[in-house]
């Protein structure tokens, strides 16, 4: 555990001196909202119906080019083989890198979230809110565990910025999906539909985490 948590004290530290990493993709998150916005039109009706989707295909884009900034640090500095040789487990490296990943986007989508209410008119109170909260949590979750290890499987690639949606994307298309679905009901007060959706994303999440952890050593080796 100390070791993840240097990990993560480490990149936190880096995100707060240089923090336009962050505010660029709250930046992204907003445009490609407002763009879909006036894509759909001002039916009130499709803009509810179009929302999760819209939000999810918004965060999903995010994900992958936050990923893409998971080991600059180490990339720019020269440090990526430090760290490798260091007495560190291999899983905790991922580990660590995975939960500054996590905050990143939770951290994004917590900025993002109540424009997005306000320009789709769609409603977070009577309990919806923690619904959601828990939603983007978990569909969060496994989206980053994705990105982050084919963020160290193409580290030392010439075409890392255009490989790792083309292997990202793929994979997490059954996150994206229960995420919509799972935010649809939300939004719509289906609460056993959500509940249904819920525990398919927690499965994958698991699925996802576990793999990737397993895997990450092999990857960043090769």
């Amino acid at each position: 555990m100390r070791e993840i948590r240097a990990i993560v004290w480490k990149d936190l530290i880096l995100e707060w001196r240089a923090p336009e990493g962050l505010v660029s993709l709250g930046g992204f998150c907003l445009a490609t909202l407002l763009a879909f916005h006036f894509a759909l039109g001002s039916d009130p009706a499709r803009m509810r119906e179009a929302g999760s989707g819209v939000l999810w295909a918004t965060y999903m884009l995010a994900g992958v080019a936050g990923a893409g900034r998971t080991f600059a640090s180490e990339e720019r500095d020269g440090c990526m083989e430090g760290l490798l040789s260091a007495p560190v487990g291999r899983g905790n490296i991922y580990l660590g890198k995975f939960l500054v990943g996590t905050l990143r986007m939770l951290s994004v989508e917590a900025l993002t979230l109540p424009p997005f209410a306000a320009l789709y008119g769609l409603p977070l109170g009577g309990g919806r809110l923690l619904q959601l909260g828990a939603v983007l949590i978990s569909g969060t979750v496994g989206l980053v565990a994705v990105g982050t290890l084919f963020s160290g499987l193409t580290l030392r690639t010439r075409a890392r910025e255009a490989l790792l949606p083309v292997l990202t994307f793929p994979i997490v298309v059954p996150v994206i999906i229960g995420a919509v679905e799972a935010s649809r009901s939300v939004f719509s007060g289906d609460w056993d539909e959500v509940d249904r959706w819920f525990k398919l994303l927690i499965s994958f999440d698991i699925t996802f985490l576990s793999l990737a952890w397993l895997v990450f050593g092999y990857s960043v080796e090769e």
